[in-house]
């Protein structure tokens, strides 16, 4: 299910997907671009040309602003052309869910139904 996606790294033509459900990544046999056409979008956001998040998971955002961080460690990076649309995603997050603003770099307190 989509909320058990982490993140979505493109490898080629395929894709590793990190889950809440599984240790290791798993292979899906398709393109990023195919992945972004199937996920709710609502829920994920693109980062960077080999990377999808998903915004539940996310941990913090280095002050830096070019990496986040996940469980466990992982980090993500975040691609200079990508940041924009990503953070005035977070915003818009923020005013659906009236997010304190400070809270964004520090934690996800929003959570995706979809």
């Amino acid at each position: 299910s989509p909320a058990e996606i982490i993140y979505i790294q493109a490898i080629h033509n395929n894709c590793l997907v990190y889950s809440t459900i599984q240790r290791s990544p798993f292979i899906i046999c398709i393109s990023l671009q195919e992945v972004i056409n199937r996920i709710p979008e609502a829920c994920f956001c693109r980062v960077h040309k080999s990377f999808i998040v998903s915004l539940e998971h996310i941990k913090k955002m280095n002050k830096e602003k070019t990496r986040l961080l996940y469980q466990d460690n992982k980090t993500v990076p975040i691609g200079r052309f990508y940041l924009q649309p990503f953070l005035e995603k977070l915003v818009i997050l923020d005013s659906i869910y009236v997010v304190q603003p400070q809270i964004l770099l520090f934690g996800s307190p929003w959570r995706c139904s979809a």
